[in-house]
């Protein structure tokens, strides 16, 4: 039993670009889910085509309990199966790369632009064997 609407039209794009969430559409995602402001942030963070899968496939079985790590988890996992868009975001690659969690992510993504690439320049942490989400 799907839990989407069966009037989805993802179509509703110019011709040439791609199906891309608009901004209603988003806020009615997170006020369903009720997701953080780093979670939205991750969500926002996403390449279009990704933001768009995740919008729409996202269905966690258990919603009685705060849906956020389900989510974080769930982002990383669609990251990781579109490598086209991974590697066409040098940002995405960046955080697949560290494994980087939800709050990590959310972080990063707060920045401006011009930190954004000085932190994935200079991030070089000695000890790769532990956790680098807190360094």
């Amino acid at each position: 039993h799907s839990h989407l609407p069966t009037s989805h039209t993802p179509c509703a794009a110019p011709a040439g670009q791609a199906a891309t969430a608009d901004s209603t559409s988003v806020q009615r995602f997170v006020d369903k889910w009720n997701l953080t402001r780093e979670a939205q942030s991750l969500l926002l963070g996403l390449d279009p085509a990704v933001q768009h899968k995740v919008m729409t496939e996202f269905a966690p079985k258990d919603t009685s309990r705060d849906v956020n790590a389900i989510f974080g988890k769930f982002v990383q996992g669609v990251a990781r199966q579109s490598q086209w868009s991974l590697s066409a975001s040098p940002s995405h690659a960046f955080l697949a790369h560290w494994q980087l969690g939800l709050d990590a992510q959310a972080l990063f993504y707060s920045l401006r632009p011009d930190v954004q690439e000085r932190v994935k320049l200079e991030f070089r942490p000695r000890d790769t064997s532990a956790d680098v989400n807190n360094i």
